[in-house]
């Protein structure tokens, strides 16, 4: 009996021996307010190119979103700007950042946007930093598409009657613009 507790115990401490480490995404929820403080520019901007490659050390793959600016909320970002994320498919390989955002391309979005070292931005708060835009079928009006753990500035931004998760891109620039 006491062979087979040890027998046990030492495969079982091999197998936990021989499992690499886990590796995740810490995202901090964040609200509106410290979404907008964290940001040096928060910007309305399409996208007009993207490229993903390997890092110089061939262990990442890193994403640079071309974006052409329409409207400055904060700051003074240029009428192009790059954003870099990690991930990203580069040939058979694609590489995923959990709760990073995936900037669609010829998409539309408000970005809050942090500078990096490299002179290009990256997204604040990962997905909770893009929002994207949208033309309503019936009402041809521009809307933005809220996460779910902004959903309750819905009513602060329209007396509501819009399709849930969403509010108008106007009252959503005023809303952040007031903060």
């Amino acid at each position: 009996m006491k062979i087979r507790v040890l027998v046990l115990a030492i495969v079982m401490s091999g197998v936990l021996c021989s499992v690499s480490p886990a590796r995740a995404t810490s995202m901090v929820s964040m609200s509106m307010e410290q979404l907008t403080q964290a940001s040096s520019d928060i910007v309305q901007a399409s996208v007009v190119g993207q490229v993903s490659e390997w890092n110089a050390t061939h262990t990442q793959i890193v994403t640079t979103t071309t974006l052409s600016i329409s409207q400055s909320l904060k700051g003074n970002a240029s009428s192009t700007i790059q954003v870099r994320q990690l991930g990203g498919t580069v040939g058979p390989v694609t590489q995923t950042i959990m709760g990073d955002v995936y900037l669609r391309s010829q998409g539309e979005y408000v970005l809050f946007l942090e500078p990096d070292s490299n002179s290009d931005y990256h997204v604040v708060g990962l997905s909770q930093g893009a929002y994207p835009i949208y033309e309503d079928a019936a009402s041809h009006d521009e809307r933005v598409v809220l996460p779910l753990n902004q959903a309750s500035i819905q009513n602060l931004v329209s007396g509501g009657g819009n399709p849930a998760g969403t509010v108008p891109l106007v009252g959503f620039h005023k809303y952040v613009s007031s903060i």
